[in-house]
């Protein structure tokens, strides 16, 4: 199913939803997209599954699973691979600024606990403990400067699932004019400028753009498609801030 992001209907169309895929959807299934936007895009997309990066966002734009994102069986990795999809890239960057980082994961085992720290000293600058029933959360919001992070994931069973590549620059890359200049509703234009970023430089720029849709509202449909699809539960109904 696609999402109309104009008029929230959903229509049937035949493909398979990841990235290297994604150029086989129909322009009618966006209502008043430019062909040369949508030309545009689907060149994005192609040019992107032709990086030559095994690590790159594809990884991050398959869906989760359908049960339960967390294992109910007390093993880490039985059935659900313990991992945080979005950070499939070698290396995962941020815009700096003030920040109430999303993280969305699957598998492991209840109760998790989310910790940002600084690379060089290993102090803690945000932490969240006690995530139950769900598979996300917000960090506490704090000013991010430009620099290098750890993301720490852990479960019950103690098992971490870390990100040690993660940095934060001064400012991500400006949205392209193709988008900027797109007649096009202020929601579907942010949704399309998070999927440019998300497969920009082999998927680094990911995570960042998780972090734009998941500030967007969360009773939308086509925030929940997006985010579900790559690879992250939605922010409504699984995380506090």
């Amino acid at each position: 199913m696609v999402r109309k992001l104009a008029t929230n209907e959903t229509i049937a169309v035949t493909f398979a939803m990841t990235k290297a895929e994604a150029y086989k959807i129909p322009q009618s299934a966006v209502p008043g997209l430019p062909g040369s936007v949508w030309a545009w895009f689907i060149g994005v997309l192609r040019g992107s599954d032709q990086a030559g990066d095994s690590k790159t966002a594809t990884t991050a734009s398959r869906g989760v699973n359908t049960g339960s994102c967390y294992n109910e069986t007390g093993k880490t990795n039985e059935p659900v691979t313990f991992q945080i999809p979005i950070l499939a890239a070698s290396r995962s960057v941020l815009a700096a600024g003030n920040r109430a980082i999303f993280v969305s994961w699957q598998g492991g085992v209840p109760p998790f606990s989310v910790t940002l720290s600084a690379a060089e000293t290993g102090r803690i600058l945000a932490q969240t403990v006690g995530v139950r029933g769900t598979c996300a959360a917000y960090l506490p919001s704090i000013d991010l400067g430009p620099g290098h992070y750890h993301l720490t994931l852990t479960d019950a069973q103690n098992v971490k699932e870390q990100e040690d590549n993660l940095f934060v620059v001064a400012e991500a890359p400006a949205e392209p004019r193709e988008l900027r200049d797109a007649n096009l509703p202020e929601d579907a234009r942010q949704l399309y400028a998070a999927t440019w970023l998300g497969v920009l430089d082999s998927g680094i720029w990911a995570f960042e753009a998780q972090q734009r849709v998941a500030a967007m509202d969360c009773r939308s449909a086509a925030v929940e498609d997006w985010l579900r699809q790559w690879g992250s539960s939605t922010p409504c109904a699984d995380a506090k801030r």
